[in-house]
């Protein structure tokens, strides 16, 4: 069991899936989380609680676990047991969370899935930074205003799993979210600064308009550290980063978008609403890419004629 304390250990709050021949076996609270979520048996061994799904039903049992927020470490056997001198080796090959989940199995087809970074400054104003990005089409926009505004701006986006700094813990607003708390690292202003030109290659940060806005610096720098740890390092996909002003869309609380049933009928059918209408896309990734614009209806003209020319 040292190889698996070993990897646990790297791995706090993910479910680590354990290869152990045809099955994938998960361990103590692990085990017993696996369990009361897929609904299959609990067992037990040298007082030790046990679980496992076998090693073909990935596919099928990795959705259930990361719509309930849970995050998902596969630890694969990277040579063959055939062959192994001692213990099988054995590595983490894949990291999924409901924030980075790019999988058709596990995505909504016609629903962003929007990933969080919120900062809280201690200046005080308490202004907060936060960063959104839709791993799945590549979206990535940012901002900063005054904390009273941050439960309005989550609710608005309903992401499916925020981060923050561990040491804001103990400050931060109760929440119906699913927050994450990582290492402070991740916040650092100068780490934040550094992941971002290093991620986009440049030197500066005035194309992304991002200049005086230290705290939306650090939750986009924040929100890049995490993707690049659970992607491995590749976040190609993610070009550049935007920051949005709230005056520039228009902004439409939830009780008027469900009176206009622009995304849900009033009943909560998805069928006939204006997204239902307008969302002719071939693929998941186009239909959640008109969502986020039916979400954040743009209000200036010029940018709407800029728009409509591309």
């Amino acid at each position: 069991m040292n190889q698996y304390f070993s990897i646990k250990a790297q791995y706090k709050g993910y479910i680590v899936l354990f290869r152990m021949g045809d099955f994938y076996e998960t361990f103590y609270e692990d085990a017993q989380q696996l369990s009361q979520d897929l609904q299959i048996t609990l067992t037990k061994r040298d007082n030790m609680p046990l679980a496992g799904i076998p090693y073909h039903a990935l596919d099928t049992y990795l959705p259930k676990l990361i719509n309930k927020g849970r995050r998902v470490a596969i630890c694969e056997q990277v040579e063959d047991p055939k062959h192994a001198k001692g213990i099988v080796k054995r590595e983490v090959v894949r990291l999924v969370t409901p924030g980075t989940a790019i999988e058709s199995s596990i995505l909504q087809d016609k629903a962003s899935n929007y990933l969080c970074a919120v900062h809280i400054g201690s200046d005080s104003n308490r202004t907060v930074g936060l960063s959104i990005c839709d791993f799945s089409t590549g979206d990535f926009f940012t901002t900063q205003f005054p904390l009273p505004r941050l439960a309005e701006e989550l609710d608005y986006f309903s992401p499916v799993e925020i981060i923050m700094a561990e040491s804001a813990k103990g400050a931060t607003p109760k929440s119906k979210h699913n927050i994450i708390y990582v290492d402070d690292r991740f916040f650092w202003e100068k780490n934040a600064e550094d992941t971002i030109k290093e991620t986009f290659g440049v030197v500066t940060l005035k194309g992304f308009d991002l200049e005086g806005r230290p705290l939306a610096i650090v939750s986009s720098g924040a929100l890049l550290m995490y993707l690049k740890e659970t992607q491995r390092g590749s976040v190609r996909n993610i070009s550049k980063i935007s920051y949005y002003e709230k005056q520039n869309y228009l902004i439409i609380d939830p009780a008027t978008r469900r009176n206009l049933e622009l995304e849900r009928t009033a009943s909560g059918d998805k069928l006939n609403t204006l997204l239902f209408i307008l969302d002719q896309t071939i693929t998941s990734m186009g239909s959640r890419k008109v969502h986020k614009l039916l979400q954040l209806p743009l209000r200036d003209m010029a940018e709407i004629n800029k728009r409509l020319d591309s």
